[in-house]
């Protein structure tokens, strides 16, 4: 992900479910090479579980609560 750019959508459109493991994959080594990623990524068109999932991860592993764009 580019430093300079602007938005990133992760559009979850069709899918009704993720695992922690996914969340985890997709978005760690993101994370972990540019710590500020997530407020730059929008997730959108979330399940109640997928922002869950989603949600558990940024709290865990990143430790952080606010910082992310989600809506439904």
């Amino acid at each position: 992900m580019p430093k300079d750019e602007g938005e990133v959508i992760l559009d979850f459109a069709g899918v009704d479910f993720v695992t922690q493991s996914f969340a985890h994959a997709l978005l760690s080594a993101i994370v972990r090479k540019q710590p500020t990623a997530l407020e730059r990524l929008r997730f959108d068109n979330c399940t109640n579980s997928v922002r869950e999932i989603i949600a558990n991860f940024v709290r865990n592993v990143c430790g952080c609560q606010g910082s992310w764009k989600m809506s439904s």
